[in-house]
Formats: structure tokens, C-alpha cells, sequence
């Protein structure tokens, strides 16, 4: 009997298709006889469904920048208190791709609450370079204390894989009508401000002094002999007028008419060992020793200013 099971087992088994596993188990051998039995799988597609790999790769951003509305904007500049918009270019490098659905951008630094501006889609492009996505306008806070920002842009796909990227850092312009300190000219065209220059700490107060020149002053009745002026460091905001300048600094002026001391001025150092910074002026037009505007250059010892 077993020699007929086995025959007929052959039989079965060589017409099963290719794509079939024939696993023969060896049950027992009782007495005289063998008992087989047979287990098998398909491979067979039939039935089953197989897709393409999913996209599973976040999108990254390629460029950014930040640029304000108004005219003669520059990229990645921006005022306190000024209308500007934000940039992005972002790709989709998944394989396959399944294309960008979302971008938002935290600009929270720059505008409060901005954490997750919208940046919707189109043909956008600033100073002849093309983005595909921008923010609305936004208004940067009026007060930016630092000197740059970085913001973020969060790309999202349709995937839902989401990539967040820093955007290119954006720099804080300032205007002079929000000045530290101003320093103002005595007269009309005494040109005060020609050339200005670190003093160092003339007066020992534990600031830096300022020195400035007004090239074409007057002072003296001398007409052109222009002046060189001392004007101490102040620790508050304030304005300065050289007209009126009091115990705030002194004057030092041109020796003749004409002169136009002042024209550069430097710190020179303390070059007399005395512990104060000195002063370094020139005046150009001079005619020292017979010679018409041969000009001089002098270094001048600071004096005791405490």
C-alpha cells in the first residue's frame, strides 16, 4: 500500500504548477507501511494588490529671503515698524515625490504672534530671483533690539511628511532719527561732522569720548580756520548742540584763517605717558613757515577733564 500512496503522490506532485511549495512530511512507519502527507503555498499574484513606495522624505528648502514692501527695498533688510514679506522656495525630493501642500513660516521674532504665517503659493520673485511661495505682509515689530533675525518656513507634502528650515537671517536696518546721542553744527556750512574719530576716554569718566571736526568754522573771526571738538561720552540719550556745548566737552580751533583744521582727526594714543588719550588734527590749508597751504597735522595732549 505504501508503494501506491507514494506512486499516486508523484503523480500529484509533478502537476502542480511552478509556483507552488511542496513540503512532503514523513509521518510514521507504522508495521510494513509509510504514511505521507503533503503542504503547499502559492506564490500566485491573484488576489493580491502591490503599490509603489510611499513617499516618506520631507521637503527641504532650497532659498528664502525677507524683503519690505516699499520701494528700493533691499533682500534680507528690514526696518522696525515696516511692512515686509517673507519668500521661500521649497522642494519635494521624496521618490517618488508627493508634491508640496503646505508652507507656513514662524516669524515670530520679527512679528509678534507670527507663528505660523501662511505662505501661500504662486509666481513670486524679488531682485531677479524667482520663489514659489510667500507670506502676506506683515509688520516687524517696532522695536528690534537685535541686528539680525532668523526665522523658520515649515514645508509639509502631501504625504504629510513636514520639514522645518531655517530661512536666510535677516537684518535689522535703523534710522538716525532713532540716534544714541546727536551732536549738532554751530553754523550754517561750518560742515561739523567732516570727519569724526574715537578719542578714547579723555575725561576718565570709564566712556569713550567722541572727536568731530567742523572744517569750515569760524570761530574766532577767523574765517575757514575750522574746530576740532571733544565731546564726552554720554551714558543716556541725548542731543548735543556744539553751540551750547557747556561741560559736555571743549573746543580746540584752527590758528588761522583759512586752516580748515579738522579735516581728518584720529586718536593718537597716549603718546605723552601722561594716562590720557591725545588727538590727532589736521589742517591742510595751513601755511606754516612762509608755505601757502602746505598744510600741518598736530597732535594734541588732552588736558585734565576730571
Amino acid at each position: 500500500m505504501a508503494t501506491a500512496v507514494k506512486a499516486r503522490l508523484s503523480a500529484w506532485v509533478g502537476g502542480l504548477a511552478a509556483d507552488v511549495v511542496v513540503v512532503v512530511v514523513l509521518l510514521a512507519a507504522l508495521g510494513a507501511g509509510v504514511a505521507y502527507a503533503a503542504f503547499f503555498a502559492t506564490t500566485s499574484n491573484a488576489g493580491n494588490t502591490f503599490t509603489a513606495n510611499p513617499d516618506v522624505v520631507a521637503p527641504t528648502l532650497t532659498r528664502s529671503t525677507a524683503a519690505e514692501t516699499a520701494a528700493g527695498a533691499m533682500a534680507q533688510h528690514v526696518h522696525p515698524g515696516s511692512a515686509y514679506q517673507l519668500y521661500g522656495q521649497p522642494a519635494d525630493t521624496g521618490a517618488p515625490a508627493s508634491g508640496v501642500a503646505t508652507v507656513t513660516a514662524d516669524a515670530s521674532s520679527l512679528t509678534s504672534g507670527q507663528t505660523s504665517a501662511a505662505m501661500p503659493s504662486g509666481a513670486f520673485s524679488f531682485a531677479g530671483t524667482s520663489y514659489s511661495h510667500r507670506t502676506n505682509t506683515l509688520t516687524a515689530n517696532a522695536t528690534l533690539a537685535a541686528c539680525s533675525y532668523t526665522p523658520t518656513i515649515t514645508a509639509t507634502d502631501v504625504a504629510g511628511n513636514a520639514g522645518t528650515s531655517q530661512a536666510s537671517k535677516v537684518m535689522v536696518d535703523r534710522d538716525l532719527a532713532n540716534y544714541h546721542v546727536r551732536i549738532d553744527g554751530v553754523a550754517t556750512t561750518d560742515k561739523s561732522g567732516i570727519s569724526v574719530a574715537n578719542a578714547g576716554d579723555v575725561n576718565g569718566d570709564g566712556r569713550p569720548d567722541a572727536l568731530l571736526s567742523a572744517s569750515a568754522a569760524d570761530n574766532n573771526g577767523r574765517g575757514n580756520s575750522g574746530s576740532v571738538y571733544v565731546v564726552f561720552g554720554q551714558a543716556a540719550t541725548a542731543t548735543v548742540d556744539l553751540a551750547a556745548l557747556g561741560t559736555q566737552g571743549y573746543r580746540i580751533d584752527g590758528a588761522a584763517a583759512g586752516d580748515n583744521a579738522g579735516a581728518a582727526v584720529a586718536g593718537a594714543g597716549d603718546v605723552d605717558g601722561d594716562g590720557r588719550p591725545d588727538l590727532l588734527v589736521t589742517a591742510y590749508h595751513s601755511g606754516n613757515n612762509g608755505r601757502a597751504q602746505s598744510g600741518s597735522s598736530y597732535l594734541f595732549a588732552s588736558p585734565s577733564c576730571s
